[in-house]
């Protein structure tokens, strides 16, 4: 509350990382989310860290080739949701990456890849009523380099529910990872 540094971790055992998101998993832990340079590739990086600083889990995930990490989320159930992108090797676009993960080991329970656009992004993850999530994506057209965001609503199967684009304007991005509380009755 006086604004007194109660400990740093530092993530130094990749040649670059950098952090992009900490979410609150539970009342004795956080979940960091960014990308870690291993060797020539750049991968998802997710750790887990309780309240001292202690690393609980630290995990690399995403594809064979460019990968970011954006946004975590927790559920009531104990499982982490991690999203960013990945380029994808048969188009080389960017896809979105959704990934659930085991709260207490870090380890895949599922994977999504999403195509949405040409280069795409998840942006932003969270947690809804009923079990359910809400992602939010960026994509980018090489036609015209616009930009356009979709929300999809999923179940915690990584199965979409919904997806919601506007239509005017236009161009609409959402692009950082913030942790809004939205109802259905918002989408409707």
């Amino acid at each position: 509350s006086n604004g007194t540094i109660l400990w740093e971790k530092y993530f130094d055992s990749y040649v670059i990382s950098s952090a992009e998101n900490l979410s609150r998993h539970d009342d004795t832990s956080v979940v960091v989310s960014g990308t870690a340079l291993i060797g020539n590739d750049y991968s998802m990086l997710v750790a887990r860290v309780g309240l001292s600083g202690t690393v609980l889990w630290e995990k690399i995930y995403g594809t064979e080739a460019w990968d970011q990490g954006l946004c975590t989320a927790s559920d009531s159930n104990g499982n982490v949701y991690l999203t960013g992108y990945g380029q994808a090797l048969d188009t080389m676009d960017q896809d979105i990456l959704v990934y659930k993960l085991d709260g207490n080991t870090g380890d895949s329970l599922l994977s999504k890849r999403l195509d949405a656009g040409f280069n795409d992004k998840g942006v932003y993850i969270d947690t809804m009523s009923g079990n359910n999530l809400m992602l939010a994506s960026q994509s980018t057209t090489t036609s015209s380099d616009s930009i356009m965001s979709r929300v999809w609503k999923m179940n915690s199967d990584l199965d979409s529910l919904w997806t919601w684009a506007p239509f005017d304007p236009p161009e609409f991005a959402i692009i950082v990872c913030l942790k809004i509380r939205f109802t259905e009755s918002f989408f409707q």
